[in-house]
């Protein structure tokens, strides 16, 4: 990542963003959910995404969702 140092020039910023993902001690939720969970969170993704003008805005009210459910939320989750 670069960014503007004090002196107005590029400086190089490293950002560590934790073990990745085969490392051990990697957190990691399940792999798949039990299809009615699977159909219920896709219902309601929709109805939140469809609040939002970007679908992208709708990124924190789907993880409270996930989350409110009883499911855990991991960076090992995948988002489609």
């Amino acid at each position: 990542m670069t960014a503007l140092g004090a002196d107005g020039k590029p400086s190089t910023v490293f950002v560590s963003l934790g073990p990745k993902p085969d490392e051990p001690g990697h957190l990691r939720g399940r792999e798949t959910y039990p299809a009615d969970v699977r159909a219920r969170l896709a219902a309601d993704a929709d109805e939140i995404i469809a609040r939002y003008p970007q679908s992208r805005s709708a990124l924190l009210p789907l993880l409270q969702n996930a989350a409110s459910s009883g499911n855990v939320v991991t960076s090992g989750a995948n988002v489609t």
